[in-house]
């Protein structure tokens, strides 16, 4: 884990919003994967009876459990709420407050496009963490950097952007899944698969490549647009379709290539 990177030359001055309010959403995945960390136990359990107790095993089960219930339960459960004047954290019916006039230090754990925690420390010493991939976090180093302007370093302002990137890819992710276009060039790609009859594991790597290609043109034009206008937080949804529909046209095209490659 490291600091955040220093910024970049802004065309445009930074100004953080004010009177921002908003209750934040915990990442879609995390309740996936808390599942797939319980699901773990009951079949490390069922592996042990059938190959016999073994401690390597029962150490793998406990930690596994451990950081279940200790990272991802509150990454997936905790309930988070920014108002113009504080951050409040509610887990297990315990709610946890910290007014940004009082925040004393704000830590960024996390390595770049990879995600990581933030974590804020009043002066009182009581601490709110949350992970670079909470649905709208920048709000929260917003109403910071309006309170607390000897806060708005260059490393809040890069961590912010690194936040809102993460939330416009996530977002294009749900929307790419409920959009029909989505299925429609599944299933064009699947029909072309099989017409020149495409093993699997080329169809993936077409798929992997081509995602990845526009994933990375994505992040490379967002990147530029909010170091040009950092006030600019909304995603470009012209570009963003647009690029959905060139990597299925670059899908279905690799795949159609096959049958000219491959004997």
């Amino acid at each position: 884990m490291q600091n955040a990177p220093k910024k970049h030359d802004e065309s445009i001055e930074f100004q953080p919003r004010q009177f921002l309010k908003r209750d934040l959403t915990p990442p879609f995945w995390a309740k996936v994967i808390y599942a797939l960390g319980l699901l773990y136990v009951p079949l490390q359990c069922y592996l042990t009876y059938q190959l016999g107790f073994s401690a390597l095993n029962m150490l793998m089960m406990l930690a596994m459990l451990a950081v279940t219930q200790f990272v991802f339960f509150p990454i997936a459960f905790s309930s988070y709420s920014v108002t113009p004047e504080s951050i409040k954290v509610t887990l297990r019916g315990k709610t946890k407050e910290i007014a940004f006039t009082d925040v004393a230090s704000v830590n960024y754990g996390y390595l770049p496009y990879c995600g990581g925690f933030i974590s804020i420390v009043s002066l009182d010493k009581r601490m709110i963490w949350f992970t670079g991939f909470l649905s709208r976090a920048d709000y929260i180093l917003e109403g910071i950097a309006a309170k607390r302007p000897d806060l708005d370093t260059p490393s809040l302002r890069q961590c912010r952007k690194h936040l809102i990137k993460a939330e416009h890819d996530q977002s294009r992710i749900k929307r790419g899944l409920k959009s029909p276009k989505f299925w429609i060039g599944a299933v064009l790609a699947s029909a072309t698969a099989w017409f020149v009859q495409a093993p699997i594991d080329f169809v993936c790597v077409v798929f992997l490549s081509s995602t990845l290609a526009c994933e990375t043109a994505l992040a490379i034009a967002h990147e530029r647009a909010l170091r040009k206008d950092p006030n600019n937080v909304k995603a470009d949804m012209i570009r963003e379709k647009k690029f959905g529909t060139f990597a299925w046209v670059m899908i279905i095209a690799a795949i159609l290539s096959y049958s000219f490659i491959m004997p």
